[in-house]
């Protein structure tokens, strides 16, 4: 982390599906959040850009890209984030497959001293994110209690670490119908 980052831990109870493997879940909503946090800027052929119709003086008015094109666009709306709304996270969360509640949600801000920040402890509804900072997710401070049938669990970390780097690698995270 840097000196520009916003260190944002997440205090949650999710409600899972009895056959959902708690260690995959409790990945994919790190995943989840790291992506709402900072989206991925994607990269495109030049086929794909007209294929969207954007002016070919357009697409090569942007800098010199090693691994293709970028939509400047789709680059605008990937801007820092002002504000982190737990609903927004939350409406993510419930689309992961298994998960059938997010229960006490809260957010909590450290700062480079890595101690909470006064006023932005425990908020249930809206995180602001200092001008300019860019929000990262504190996977160590975050604290997620995973409840299949009433019965609490806590997911394994090394299992938890392992599994959102596959996720990194492949992009994606299983979603309510896709069948994975």
């Amino acid at each position: 982390t840097t000196a520009d980052d916003d260190q944002i831990e997440f205090c949650m109870d999710v409600d899972v599906k009895p056959d959902r493997d708690i260690e995959k879940v409790q990945a994919e909503i790190f995943f989840a959040i790291e992506n709402y946090l900072n989206p991925a800027v994607h990269f495109y052929l030049l086929k794909e850009l007209m294929d969207k119709k954007i002016p070919v003086d357009e697409i090569f008015s942007g800098p010199i890209l090693e691994h293709g094109f970028i939509d400047t666009i789709q680059l605008e709306q990937t801007n820092l984030r002002t504000f982190i709304h737990a609903s927004d996270i939350i409406n993510l969360l419930m689309d992961i497959e298994g998960v059938t509640a997010i229960r006490n949600f809260m957010m909590t801000k450290y700062g480079e001293d890595g101690r909470p920040v006064n006023n932005f402890i425990s908020l249930k509804w809206c995180m602001p994110v200092t001008h300019l900072h860019k929000p990262v997710l504190r996977i160590d401070k975050s604290k997620i209690l995973l409840f299949k049938s009433q019965f609490p669990f806590i997911a394994r970390y090394d299992e938890v670490h392992d599994t959102i780097l596959l996720l990194h690698a492949s992009g994606h995270i299983a979603r309510r119908g896709s069948g994975h």
